[in-house]
């Protein structure tokens, strides 16, 4: 793939310190390539006095680039973000987490060694809390009989995604399906016939769990949506699963917003 552009987008609703550790802790790794930038999409109410105080803080660092969005939900917003980018590889980060250093030159090699259309994730994460000290580390395990165990505890849920824009164009963020497009989004690409997942087993974010982290709060609603999701998607996910099983891509995932599903 020649003349790759890459395009790291983080959306935010709100302004606190999370917000500026996650991006510092970007810049402090793409600062100086070239063929990056890096796209703050800023969305809700506050999207105004949000873009204001961004601006503020990084007018001197040209890489960044602020997109306002009239969006409530994180899924448009994404969307946006991503339209008004000019990235051909979309690197996913979330505004409370933190980039560790060398994640760049990880994707950089990831793709340039793929032949085909893909979607990476990792399948290790170190996990911290909300002063950032470390917690425990996050490993899905890639073990048959824990598949389809647990829901947002994969790296199908969380947001350490980047593929092409290649795919974002056949599967866009579903706003209909808020707190979990991430899953959604993952999943549905991998029920194209064309694209290869890829898993990479080393930690590239710290990923922060605090009480106000939106799966904090909204944990029980994330999982009656996605079993709204799977009973009205029931052949999709029979191909999606299946896909994963003969890939021997096993991770936790989803049984117990499966099971709800069927009583739905």
């Amino acid at each position: 793939m020649k003349n790759i552009k890459y395009s790291i987008i983080i959306p935010s609703n709100k302004m606190d310190s999370y917000l500026v550790k996650a991006i510092n802790s970007v810049l402090d790794d793409v600062v100086q390539e070239d063929a990056v930038e890096v796209v703050l999409v800023v969305n809700g109410c506050n999207k105004d006095n949000i873009s204001d105080k961004l601006k503020r803080i990084y007018t001197d660092v040209e890489k960044i680039i602020i997109t306002k969005s009239n969006a409530m939900e994180i899924s448009t917003a994404l969307n946006e973000g991503i339209e008004s980018s000019c990235g051909n590889i979309l690197i996913r980060f979330d505004s409370d987490d933190i980039w560790v250093k060398g994640r760049f030159n990880e994707i950089v090699s990831s793709v340039q060694s793929s032949k085909s259309e893909f979607i990476f994730g990792t399948s290790l994460y170190d996990i911290i809390d909300s002063e950032g000290q470390f917690s425990r580390h996050g490993r899905p395990p890639l073990d048959k009989d824990k598949f389809i165990k647990r829901p947002f505890k994969s790296f199908t849920a969380h947001p350490a995604i980047f593929f092409s824009r290649t795919l974002f164009e056949l599967v866009r963020y579903k706003p209909e399906y808020a707190g979990i497009e991430d899953v959604l989004f993952m999943h549905e690409i991998l029920s194209l016939d064309c694209v290869n997942l890829m898993v990479i087993d080393k930690p590239l974010i710290n990923y922060r769990i605090h009480e106000e982290q939106y799966t904090s709060v909204n944990k029980n609603n994330q999982k009656i949506r996605l079993a709204k999701y799977f009973h009205n998607n029931l052949f999709f996910y029979e191909k999606v699963i299946l896909y994963i099983i003969n890939k021997k891509i096993f991770t936790k995932g989803f049984t117990q917003a499966l099971i709800l599903s069927l009583k739905l």
